[in-house]
Formats: C-alpha cells, sequence, structure tokens
C-alpha cells in the first residue's frame, strides 16, 4: 500500500493498493455503498470543495481525496 499526501489549494491524498497478482482468484466486485457514503459526507460538510475519486488498472486500485484546506464550504 502507497499514501502520498499533498498540499496545494487545497489538501490531496492518494492512496494506492495493489490487486492481487493471480488473476483466477474470483474478487468480490462490492456494491459502492461505502464509497457512495463517503462522496455525501464529504458533499455534505464540504459542498463541491471535496471529492473522492476512485479507480482500478489491471494491477492497482487507486483512490484520490481531495479537500478544501479552510474546511469551509463557501
Amino acid at each position: 500500500v502507497s499514501i502520498v499526501a499533498r498540499k496545494t489549494d487545497q489538501v490531496i491524498i492518494e492512496i494506492t493498493n495493489p490487486l492481487p497478482s493471480n488473476k483466477d482468484n474470483n474478487l468480490r466486485q462490492g456494491n459502492n455503498i461505502a464509497m457512495q457514503n463517503i462522496r455525501d459526507r464529504l458533499q455534505i460538510a464540504y459542498g463541491q470543495k471535496a471529492r473522492l475519486i476512485s479507480q482500478q488498472d489491471d494491477e492497482h486500485y487507486k483512490v484520490m481525496l481531495e479537500l478544501p484546506l479552510n474546511g469551509s464550504r463557501v
């Protein structure tokens, strides 16, 4: 697992997790309720100033969290 954080005009946190190398494993596909719950909470707390992005390629699963520095919705 790799975790990288940086500060620009906001705080950006990237978490990258390698996927299992054995392609024969049946990975459980979730229904993304937890990810949507986090997105909803970010919307309530920060409005359009925060977001959660997730993506997957053949080798990694990556999540990027962007948060405003001032913590305000306005």
